[in-house]
């Protein structure tokens, strides 16, 4: 029978084994084993194996910073115990792919991440890299907005075979972005300028194009990492140069964008200074646009449904009443705003206003009604003055009870602010009769008598005077008239003023003796 058993782990000493035992550390470790028996007989040594990984594998890459057009990373595994099992990576965050090799086409900023797993099931890790990838756009792109002389070459060292120069006053371009960002990819040249370049609307920066000979599909400006939004870039003509330069043009090859160029899809804003309400004179409306990603290449108005102008200076609307002025822009990119509209009321005169009395004298109170009128802004106030009374508002007609010749003055201010030449009424008013007289004292005469009637009226005047000669009918008093009749007569006489007032009757007594006393 066995007596004992004895086991060595490596190059250990050896124990006697009793129960079983742990084998620790990493890699391929030899167990050597053997028995003793009863009467001492021992076995050949025995070996086994025991293969121990506990280190996750380590993957590698040969990621860049950046990239133009497509990024291929290579991922390198090892692990020196159990060995690559498998190696997985994602992008953005995405989904696991199995692989060694990530190519990324999408530009824009980009993190690979990736991971391995060996032979025993040790996983490393989560890895990562993150790099830009460039997209290059050339100059030819429809969204590439070029705003005055640009010219073209074509040359096979140019990206895309060709490129745009120019070397005139007011020449452009404006590109819209969303991404972390962009690079200016140009020719330089002995002849060449500076190119100025805006960035978001900020601080503009002059960049040197002059070269000592011809280099094309040069970077000469980037942006740096910007935050993942939109962006507006502008490069422009700046008529600058290098001193060694012997020339101001600039030019554009192409645009590379850790992004994607977007267009322009934003139309212009125009605003007015039209003002509210109404005015007494002409007004002169200017127009003001603006854009922002490109630049407004024109305004246009219409002025009461007339034609459509091109917007150079203030629009000046001078005709009376209510207009309509319509206006919009388009942009660099050919976007139109919708219609906006302006109101300007434009009122330059002043409103009427009559009355109702027509100078003619009356017997009693006047009632005075004014009646006003504004073919445009509308009547504010009317006011109106009795003699030289205070001024007063006009609601309602209104009383004039003075007797005699009163003026009225009254005059209308429209809502513009237009006031009416003051304009006068006459009322005359008559209450009292006239006053009449005869040229008889009552003294006894000898002879026949001529009576004279006179009369006067302050106001309306006198119409007519009356007379009766003793019972006899009213007769009208037209010129002196005969009493012959001897002894005592009486005549009654009276007057009527122009409005009627009638006088109280009056009497004079004619004396006559025609006949010698009888003694």
């Amino acid at each position: 029978g066995v007596s004992s058993t004895y086991y060595r782990i490596g190059g250990g000493a050896p124990t006697l084994y009793v129960l079983p035992f742990v084998v620790g550390g990493e890699g391929g470790i030899p167990v050597t084993f053997w028995s003793v028996d009863a009467v001492g007989n021992t076995e050949s040594t025995k070996t086994a194996t025991v293969r121990i990984d506990k280190t996750a594998p380590a993957t590698t890459s040969n990621a860049q910073a950046s990239y133009l057009g497509t990024a291929t990373v290579t991922l390198s595994p090892s692990d020196p115990l159990s060995g690559v099992a498998q190696t997985q990576w994602r992008l953005d965050g995405g989904a696991w792919t199995s692989g060694t090799v990530a190519v990324v086409t999408q530009p824009g900023p980009r993190t690979l991440q990736w991971r391995s797993t060996d032979a025993v099931g040790n996983v490393e890790s989560t890895q990562s890299a993150s790099f830009e990838l460039f997209g290059r756009v050339e100059q030819t792109s429809s969204s590439i907005y070029k705003r005055g002389s640009w010219t073209t070459t074509v040359n096979g060292a140019l990206s895309g075979g060709d490129y745009i120069w120019t070397n005139s006053s007011g020449a452009s371009v404006y590109v819209t972005f969303q991404g972390t960002g962009v690079r200016y990819i140009t020719s330089k040249a002995p002849t060449y300028g500076m190119a100025r370049v805006t960035l978001d609307g900020g601080a503009p920066v002059l960049v040197d194009l002059y070269d000592p000979a011809y280099r094309h599909q040069q970077q000469v400006w980037a942006s740096g990492t910007l935050a993942d939004t939109t962006h507006t870039l502008r490069i422009e003509w700046s008529g600058s140069k290098n001193a060694a330069s012997s020339g101001t043009q600039i030019g554009l090859d192409a645009l590379d964008f850790s992004g994607t160029i977007s267009g322009d899809a934003t139309p212009p804003a125009t605003s007015d200074n039209a003002p509210g309400g109404w005015r007494t004179a002409p007004v002169d409306v200017t127009l003001t646009a603006t854009d922002t990603n490109t630049w407004v290449a024109s305004t246009s108005y219409r002025l009461n449904g007339a034609a459509a102008q091109t917007y150079t200076s203030p629009v000046t609307i001078s005709a009376e009443g209510t207009n309509t002025l319509q206006y919009w822009s388009v942009d660099g990119a050919g976007n139109t705003e919708s219609t906006k509209t302006a109101t300007v009321r434009v009122d330059t005169t002043a409103p009427l206003t009559s009355s109702d009395q027509d100078g003619a004298w009356r017997a009693g109170d006047a009632t005075v009604t004014l009646s006003r009128s504004d073919a445009h802004s509308g009547v504010a106030n009317t006011f109106y003055r009795i003699g030289a009374g205070a001024t007063t508002t006009y609601t309602a007609p209104f009383l004039v009870t003075a007797e005699g010749t009163t003026t009225v003055s009254f005059w209308s201010v429209d809502v513009a602010g237009n006031t009416e030449s003051t304009k006068t009424a006459t009322v005359r008013i008559d209450r009292t009769a006239p006053a009449s007289s005869s040229n008889q004292d009552g003294a006894w005469r000898a002879t026949n008598a001529s009576v004279t009637l006179s009369s006067s009226d302050g106001g309306s005047g006198v119409a007519s005077v009356l007379y009766r000669i003793g019972g006899g009918s009213a007769t009208t008093y037209t010129a002196p008239f005969a009493i012959s009749a001897e002894g005592t007569t009486t005549v009654s006489f009276w007057s009527v003023d122009a409005v009627g007032n009638t006088e109280s009757t009056k009497t004079a007594t004619v004396r006559i003796d025609k006949t010698a006393p009888a003694t």
